[in-house]
């Protein structure tokens, strides 16, 4: 694929499987419709545009993050993003700039094209890492540093990963004391840690799971790793952990395509258990 050639991380979204072309007609008819209901409401034609195009984006990230999370699973993906929609009834649009560096830095841990990070890849997540850590919290620069020192390390790179860990880490201190972003205040949501608590438990059986993966990376067509799958897992729920304690609620909310995600993976393993024990 051209794209492989500059990004080691970019998924062309093909349209010869049926959930693809799903998740499109999906997101294609929540972008008009919440276009139009906005419209209706008195909204003017930019903010009528503006919101549906956040809420169309935030289905799209539950289904894509499902899908990196369970790439055995094509009904996960679209439980997830059926709960998105649900919940753009009572929430408030998630911050999208976030869930585009959460989609990357997934990507570059899982490893599912098979491929490693290009320059291009790694300039990108640093990039919005430092954004994100000058104008909302220091922690993502932090997990950058981690996240990509822990794809090193697993390389048998251990030089480059010490080397991406200080420069990020350096880049994120700065940025952080020089923007917006707040050291000291964490705001606690009793509700938000609830449901952070209940999802991660339910979480724990499919993140600990030794079962082999079925999927093929997209390039090299080897079995996606069980390792690098198990560690992605863990550091996307530690994060929205994290995220969930410091920011209460507002950061539950930004992160709300991740939850639902996880929510999507959860109600499917359950099924899928479910009907395995009616079998026996």
């Amino acid at each position: 694929m051209a794209v492989n050639r500059i990004s080691g991380v970019g998924r062309p979204l093909s349209f010869k499987h049926l959930t693809n072309r799903a998740i499109i007609i999906i997101v294609t008819s929540v972008f008009i419709l919440g276009t139009l209901t906005k419209l209706v409401m008195g909204d003017s034609l930019v903010v009528s545009v503006v919101w549906a195009f956040g809420a169309a984006a935030s289905i799209f990230f539950a289904w894509a993050i499902a899908r990196e999370l369970d790439p055995d699973s094509n009904v996960s993906a679209l439980i997830s993003s059926t709960l998105m929609l649900a919940a753009l009834f009572f929430v408030g649009l998630p911050a999208l700039l976030t869930l585009f560096w959460f989609l990357l830095v997934i990507r570059i841990l899982n490893r599912i094209t098979g491929i490693a990070p290009k320059p291009l890849d790694l300039a990108v997540v640093i990039i919005l890492a430092v954004v994100l850590s000058w104008q909302e919290l220091w922690l993502y620069c932090l997990m950058t540093s981690l996240i990509l020192y822990i794809n090193s390390w697993i390389d048998g790179e251990k030089r480059k990963g010490i080397s991406l860990f200080v420069i990020v880490l350096s880049l994120g201190v700065v940025s952080a004391f020089l923007g917006n972003a707040s050291f000291t205040t964490i705001e606690i949501s009793a509700d938000a840690i609830v449901i952070v608590t209940l999802f991660t438990l339910l979480y724990i059986p499919v993140i600990c799971t030794r079962t082999k993966l079925k999927s093929l990376t997209d390039i090299t067509k080897e079995p996606v790793s069980v390792f690098r799958m198990r560690v992605t897992r863990i550091t996307v729920v530690v994060v929205g952990i994290l995220v969930a304690i410091i920011q209460g609620y507002s950061g539950f909310n930004d992160l709300i395509p991740l939850w639902t995600s996880i929510g999507g993976i959860i109600i499917w393993n359950i099924y899928k258990l479910i009907k395995c024990y009616r079998k026996n």
